[in-house]
């Protein structure tokens, strides 16, 4: 646009980029869930880790293993994934402890 052109009113909104809307925060159930899962698949990569280097063949040019490096990840992320998501869901649950609430004291008045 040159100087001392009025923009047309008409056309203002035709190339401006829509306004995203802000994500909703988390619920504290599904931040614990998220967090769960995170530390579950860092759990899994361990365990993958382990599992390939205990099966593996030690040579004198370093270690082979001869399975399917695809399916040993994927299995072990996926159990640990959802294993640690299941924690962190579990971890939000209220437990009832079996003592009566306290009472309200708007209803005693």
């Amino acid at each position: 646009m040159s100087k001392g052109k009025e923009p047309i009113p008409e056309y203002l909104d035709s190339n401006q980029p829509d306004a995203p809307e802000p994500d909703p925060p988390d619920t504290p159930t599904w931040a614990a869930v998220k967090k769960g899962a995170k530390w579950g698949l860092v759990a899994g990569f361990v365990v993958a880790q382990y599992f390939i280097f205990s099966h593996s063949i030690q040579t004198p040019f370093g270690s082979i293993y001869g399975g399917n490096l695809f399916a040993v990840f994927a299995v072990c992320l996926g159990f640990g994934t959802a294993f640690g998501a299941g924690i962190g869901w579990l971890s939000a649950q209220k437990i009832d402890d079996g003592r009566p609430p306290p009472p309200d004291l708007a209803r005693e008045l």
